[in-house]
């Protein structure tokens, strides 16, 4: 499988985990929810549409960005190996907060992290 068959069956995978999560796998209820028909997100899923490479760039963009995801989610591997780090905090509940609870959590971690002597805040 050539690199651009593989990156577009990756969007695919990731597209499905996505549905899965947010709409229960329900692929007219996340095109609802995301101003999609179902046979859109039907031909997103499609290897075969568009000789499978039927999720390009605009889409992969506003997908992103109407479910808050960060900038190349969609080309992440869809095994999960970069995906969230963190097994026992919910990401959901974290990209809810409000921004100064954000910012309390945020300092917390900072803080945590310079007592054990790591480094993890943005130069």
């Amino acid at each position: 499988m050539d690199r651009r068959l593989k990156k577009h069956a990756n969007r695919r995978a990731r597209l499905q985990q996505l549905i899965q999560e947010r709409a229960e796998g329900n692929q007219a209820k996340f095109g609802a929810q995301y101003g999609y028909a179902r046979a859109r997100i039907g031909q997103f899923l499609s290897p075969s549409y568009n000789g499978g490479l039927s999720m390009g760039e605009g889409v992969v963009e506003k997908l992103e960005v109407a479910c808050d995801l960060p900038d190349g989610w969609f080309d992440w591997p869809a095994d999960g190996s970069k995906d969230w780090p963190f097994k026992r905090v919910d990401e959901q509940k974290i990209r809810s907060l409000k921004p100064a609870e954000l910012s309390k959590v945020e300092d917390s971690l900072l803080e945590s992290a310079n007592l054990l002597g790591l480094d993890i805040k943005k130069a």
